[in-house]
């Protein structure tokens, strides 16, 4: 017992030192996209404290699942059989309760999406069969056309960092401004147009080519960074092949990049086109009753038509992602109409349950969970 207490500790530091140095990371990378490289101490206090919570949070992951799955191993296998690693990454999901409420939605949809996608590999291999990568694009479509009308008109049912994501990426919406153009007005006063609000003095197509710029630019920095750090957990394939893997990973940052600028270009037409037309902005647009949910659907759908140019291998990828928010978005819709409690305990079972399957394809079948993620698993648990 005390070799495995020993074992378990030295686990948890290792896990700990390796959340500090995940969650410093990224902390810089983003404040790098935000431009903000620089912050104040007050602003970097809370930081701080954030990316102490990351570390105990996996450091703790790591030792409770490491101590249960050792006991359980000795005293229950007959009883539980392959079902221990269920229970073990379910009482070790608890300790997710140490980071905030938001932090914990966002690691939660990011893992519901692996979770998702090693069960659609697992009853693929099971069964044999495969599923048309169309059905993936059409479920990507209506999972970003639901994200982009929730976030013109009902951003509530999304979670806010998704929301102020949604935001950037636009780069040139705020939230005041969306607010003017589409939703729900006080009696009396009267819709202003694209021109009047966005881009005052200029057309919508000089508008919107300056738009594609910025956005594109955005996107380049966002998925270099993507496409670089899981390289980081394959370092002995990239030592042995390092030309072919960045030079898969420039190909892959252009192209993805320039699929989410398109996006953003078709949502900024789409917006400019419904809010300068007399016709449809009477027809569909009065003042009381913001912007119709027709209106808003289509903004989603030429928002996330590009899509197209991805190969089909990214068209399951994206609706692995954006599927979780979905699911995340339809949740909080009936908790704002009070057809369910609101409670935290939510995204805590969900993240318990995300990890219990990917825990499970960690330990049985590592071949239906991605090859970046079997080599992070490795560093956090051996």
């Amino acid at each position: 017992m005390a070799d495995l207490l020993l074992s378990s500790l030295l686990q948890t530091s290792r896990a700990t030192a390796c959340g500090l140095g995940i969650h410093a990371g990224s902390s810089i990378v983003s404040s790098i996209l935000s431009g903000k490289i620089t912050k104040s101490f007050r602003e970097w206090n809370p930081a701080t404290v954030n990316c102490l919570r990351f570390g105990a949070f996996l450091g703790g992951f790591a030792g409770i699942y490491r101590i249960i799955r050792e006991l359980l191993q000795q005293h229950g296998e007959k009883l539980l059989g392959n079902r221990q690693v269920l229970v073990a990454a379910g009482i070790a999901s608890l300790v997710s309760r140490i980071q905030p409420s938001a932090r914990r939605h966002v690691i939660t949809l990011f893992l519901g999406g692996r979770a998702l996608s090693a069960v659609v590999r697992q009853w693929e291999k099971r069964t044999g069969t495969t599923i048309p990568r169309s059905l993936f694009l059409a479920v990507f479509l209506m999972n970003t056309t639901a994200l982009i009308h929730a976030g013109v008109l009902c951003p509530d049912v999304l979670p806010a960092s998704y929301y102020r994501s949604l935001l950037r990426w636009s780069c040139r919406f705020n939230d005041t401004q969306l607010a003017q153009l589409f939703r729900p007005l006080p009696s009396g006063l009267e819709r202003l147009t694209c021109h009047e609000i966005i881009h005052p003095g200029q057309t919508c197509f000089h508008t919107n080519v300056l738009s594609f710029l910025t956005a594109w630019r955005f996107s380049l920095k966002l998925y270099a960074v993507l496409c670089t750090v899981p390289l980081l957990f394959r370092y002995k394939q990239l030592l042995k092949r390092p030309v072919p893997m960045f030079v898969q990973a420039i190909k892959t940052t252009a192209r993805s990049g320039l699929f989410l600028a398109l996006c953003a270009l078709g949502a900024f037409i789409t917006t400019c086109s419904f809010s300068r037309n007399d016709y449809i902005r009477h027809l569909f647009n009065t003042p009381q009753h913001g912007l119709s949910h027709i209106f808003g659907l289509c903004i989603g759908f030429a928002g996330a038509l590009p899509v197209i140019i991805e190969p089909s291998s990214r068209w399951y990828e994206l609706c692995m992602y954006t599927t979780p928010i979905t699911i995340h978005m339809i949740f909080r819709h009936l908790q704002l109409n009070k057809f369910i409690p609101t409670t935290e305990n939510f995204s805590v079972f969900f993240f318990a349950t995300s990890m219990m399957v990917i825990m499970r394809a960690y330990e049985l079948q590592r071949d239906i969970i991605p090859p970046w993620m079997v080599s992070f698993l490795n560093i956090l648990l051996r």
